[in-house]
């Protein structure tokens, strides 16, 4: 996530590094996901690089939720069905698909931009309302997730909603049912 003064926009910035760290920094660089993922994703996939660039996307406000819950409920169900998987083993060629699909959903982020400031620019305290904040949660048997909007509503009837954060959590290990 970086701050593009010119627009006064925050930007996604997703950087992907395949290599293992030595001494603390990385050994080769990071890879520009504007290319196929076929031409820079090892041949093989362990659960180990899947985790590493699962948790290398730094994402303090949730912005990006709807993409990493992918890696998220691909991690688990690693976890939960290939018990016998170790860490630093090749997973399938099912898994590997999964993996190459989220990685070519990845170079549409690139494009993704949020308003800095919540308060929209042209409202210079003209809005017929106070602000509303708006909570929208929604769940399944595989995962669950929240998101807060702020809602202005202008003298002239416009409404205008901006995304504050979100949050994913995958499901428990233990099955629940949910609710209707």
């Amino acid at each position: 996530l970086y701050w593009n003064t010119a627009e006064d926009k925050l930007k996604i910035d997703v950087k992907v590094n395949f290599s293992s760290k030595v001494k603390g920094a990385h050994s080769d660089p990071y890879v520009d996901l504007e290319e196929d993922p076929e031409d820079f994703v090892p041949e093989v996939i362990t659960k180990r690089l899947l985790w590493r660039v699962a948790q290398a996307q730094y994402d303090p406000l949730g912005l990006l939720c709807a993409y990493t819950i992918k890696f998220k409920l691909l991690m688990s169900n690693l976890c939960t069905e290939n018990l016998k998987v170790q860490w630093d083993d090749a997973l399938s060629p099912d898994v590997r698909k999964r993996f190459m699909a989220i990685m070519d959903d990845m170079k549409d982020l690139r494009e993704i931009s949020f308003p800095r400031s919540l308060k929209p620019p042209e409202s210079r305290g003209r809005w017929r309302s106070d602000p509303m904040l708006l909570i929208f949660g929604d769940g399944s048997t595989e995962a669950s997730c929240a998101l807060a909007y702020i809602r202005w509503e202008m003298e002239d009837g416009t409404v205008l909603c901006r995304l504050v954060a979100g949050k994913t959590r995958v499901a428990p290990k233990v099955k629940i049912t949910v609710p209707r």
